[in-house]
């Protein structure tokens, strides 16, 4: 198969149907309305005038510092956070190596 042939199988049909099927898992569905919503934001951003996106950011920064000064250290745990939540280790952290 041609790398171009391979690039039009590949996004216009594989990721499609990825993005179907992580729709129709239930373990999967809540990621994949967060990846839609982030890809909907971004298309949005992109038209953006810089002091919109200067806007933006600043309320963002002020959202943390509201968080933080209400005791929570960010809006959401680090994904190392929620693996050790769960009783999992982080990647490439927390194991120990025995020689």
């Amino acid at each position: 198969m041609s790398p171009a042939a391979r690039e039009l199988v590949s996004v216009h049909l594989l990721q499609p149907l990825r993005g179907l099927y992580r729709l129709t898992r239930p373990s999967l569905r809540p990621a994949a309305l967060e990846t839609g919503e982030g890809l909907r934001f971004r298309a949005g951003a992109a038209t953006w005038s810089l002091d919109q996106r200067r806007e933006w950011m600043l309320a963002r920064l002020r959202e943390m510092a509201t968080a933080r000064a209400r005791g929570r250290s960010s809006s959401r745990p680090s994904a190392g956070l929620r693996r050790r939540a769960a009783g999992r280790p982080a990647a490439g952290r927390d194991r120990r190596i025995d020689g």
